[in-house]
């Protein structure tokens, strides 16, 4: 272990912390005060609350008021802090503060060491007889994720982690109609990033231009975790119903009857009514018909849970796609507090709901795109940023999409030539990044290998791609196209 960043932390007393006047009466004697400092989390109250010589309600001192660097700058919310109490730290009460009854603790965050393991040749066979054996999935499927991460440059000491996560959802798994081909190279690999972020419990963007293959590595990950995918898409006009859910009627009882049982229990009803001498079972359908009735007039109201409930009760990979269309303070209200590091999330209509180890947060968003929002610097903290661009080459990405042996090799060869001669236009200022559109392109190529007797593929890449960019960039993109297209 071994020592990371330290702040200055004033301390309030409260007047129902009684243990806290004798902190402030020592200190005004000008002695030290000896014990153990201990901070946690009060989530009814929402606020970090001190304690001397052990956590129990009557040894509490005070409440975290605020958090300064040692030098006395960049003061910040408590709720930064919330993290480092789970990982590790030391806390010391260094003297009185400059308000009545506030006193300073000195605040050391503990960063674990972190050692290289060395990893046998057998990890692999340990974890893949694990997880067979558990049920979680077949030794074909393990083994196609291991060979596709490592493709995606992910050491083997991160693919053994990964392995051990490994378990049984109430949701499958689903294999991606699309596995995300790293195009950046080893020295880049995003992938290998964003596995770092999951591993290491940090929720994480992918920022980048439209048709990147975002939201095609979240689906990479989420299978390669063998989690369930949970996808929200934002837009500035949404409720706290469409994030955590709606209340709906439910049925009533009576509802599950066939018309024929009804019209029989109710002719009993009747009929017991009118004196009638019935047997005991058609008495039994009588009584059954008027306490159905009786609950029908009733309305039932339930919770009907949202996708960001079922992802944080069960654990999965939870997308919060286009994230930058939501109100910025709308997305902070559930946002900072899955991120704040209390394990968690207050849900109206629900309650409290403690959020799983094995949820895992990513957002996508489009920046610089109308209607976009800036969201707030303490949200954006909470968040690791991976930046996606247009690749340079485009050839491994379209034949992985649309099957390399559904055309022929130049197809996927013309198609990445024309891609690399828009990308030159869009850099050069003469076209706008609309028609680096690699969805259309894939589009366009499936189209053909559908048809391929009725349609061409200069004529789908017209289709797909270039009619959706603006009239004033399409004579630079056809003019390309009739030079690099001749299928």
């Amino acid at each position: 272990m071994s020592n990371g960043n330290k702040y200055i932390l004033t301390i309030k007393k409260t007047v129902m912390q009684r243990k806290g006047s004798e902190v402030i009466s020592v200190l005004q004697n000008g002695s030290k005060v000896t014990g153990e400092v201990f901070i946690d989390n009060d989530p009814v109250m929402n606020r970090l609350t001190v304690y001397l010589d052990t956590k129990n309600k009557e040894d509490a001192i005070g409440i975290v008021e605020a958090i300064t660097n040692e030098d006395g700058s960049l003061a910040f919310p408590a709720e930064e802090i919330r993290p480092m109490l789970k990982i590790g730290y030391t806390a010391e009460i260094i003297g009185l503060g400059s308000n009545t009854n506030t006193f300073m603790i000195s605040f050391t965050e503990i960063v674990p060491n972190v050692k290289k393991r060395q990893n046998k040749s057998e990890d692999y066979e340990t974890e893949i007889t694990r997880v067979v054996n558990a049920g979680y999935c077949t030794e074909t499927e393990v083994r196609e994720r291991i060979s596709i991460m490592e493709d995606l440059f992910i050491p083997k000491e991160m693919i053994v982690d990964i392995l051990k996560r490994y378990r049984n959802y109430k949701r499958p798994a689903k294999r991606p109609s699309t596995i995300f081909i790293d195009p950046y190279g080893e020295n880049m690999a995003i992938m290998r990033q964003a596995f770092i972020n999951v591993l290491t419990g940090r929720a994480q963007i992918f920022e980048g231009p439209k048709s990147v293959g975002k939201n095609v590595a979240v689906e990479t990950i989420a299978w390669l975790l063998n989690m369930p995918m949970y996808l929200i898409t934002f837009n500035r006009y949404m409720s706290g119903d469409d994030i955590y859910g709606t209340k709906t009627t439910v049925s009533p009882e009576i509802a599950s009857y066939s018309s024929e049982e009804l019209e029989s229990m109710a002719t009993y009803e009747l009929l017991a009514k009118s004196g009638e001498k019935l047997s005991n079972n058609q008495l039994q359908e009588a009584a059954r018909f008027m306490a159905l009735s009786a609950k029908a007039s009733a309305v039932s109201i339930k919770q009907e849970d949202s996708q960001l409930v079922d992802a944080l009760s069960d654990g999965g990979v939870m997308c919060f796609n286009e994230m930058n269309l939501a109100e910025a303070n709308f997305f902070a209200s559930f946002a900072n507090q899955i991120t704040d590091g209390t394990g968690f999330l207050f849900v109206p209509g629900i309650g409290r709901i403690d959020i799983n180890s094995d949820f895992v947060l990513v957002g996508t968003q489009n920046g610089g795109y109308l209607g976009t929002n800036e969201q707030n610097a303490a949200t954006m903290s909470r968040f690791a940023c991976l930046q996606f661009d247009f690749p340079g080459s485009i050839k491994s990405q379209l034949e992985a999409a649309v099957g390399k042996k559904t055309l022929n090799t130049q197809y996927f060869l013309q198609c990445d030539e024309l891609y690399k001669g828009f990308l030159t236009a869009v850099k050069s200022g003469y076209v706008r990044d609309d028609c680096l559109n690699i969805r259309g392109i894939v589009a366009a190529l499936k189209a053909k290998a559908a048809y391929p007797e009725y349609t061409t593929l200069s004529q789908q890449i017209r289709t797909q791609v270039i009619n959706t960019c603006a009239d004033s960039d399409r004579g630079n993109l056809i003019a390309q196209l009739e030079d690099k297209i001749n299928l």
